[in-house]
């Protein structure tokens, strides 16, 4: 997905077999507060960025798990760039999680990758701890393919 215009963007989609969709086809656009792809590219945006999404399109709660603060946002972004990826623990959907890692090359915000899913799925370690790895190492595999391509 994409930053546009203060919303995520989704910009290209695979499913498997099993995939459930609640939403997110191509061209949707989502709150970025409110899903694991939006927090990673949140955490990569400057402050003076971040501060105009804000005001432009608030941070409307979705579910009582949504970031609503200011505080509760700048946290998020500390820990996503600590960590490498953002999880979404059913911020805009109930029962719904995420995992998302940001694309960067040569310090520019390209979008993220994240992978979604039921949480009854998404639990434990598998969440918390192999989806991110699997996640932060497809975002890496992209990054490597950006410099190969002379995006960067």
């Amino acid at each position: 997905m994409v930053e546009e215009r203060g919303k995520a963007v989704y910009a290209a989609k695979a499913a498997g077999t099993d995939a459930i969709q609640p939403y997110a086809s191509i061209g949707t656009r989502s709150g970025l507060h409110t899903i694991a792809g939006g927090k990673a590219i949140l955490a990569h945006l400057s402050d003076e960025r971040v501060d105009r999404v804000v005001d432009e399109r608030g941070l409307e709660a979705h579910t009582g798990r949504t970031i609503t603060t200011r505080g509760e946002l700048e946290e998020m972004g500390a820990r996503v760039r600590d960590q490498g990826y953002a999880l979404n623990w059913g911020e805009n959907i109930e029962g719904w999680r995420a995992v998302a890692s940001p694309v960067v090359l040569e310090g520019r915000l390209y979008g993220a990758i994240a992978v979604a899913g039921p949480e009854n799925r998404f639990r434990g370690g598998y969440f918390e701890e192999t989806l991110p790895e699997l996640v932060a190492g497809t975002a890496n595999e992209v990054r490597l393919q950006f410099r190969g391509s002379g995006l960067e």
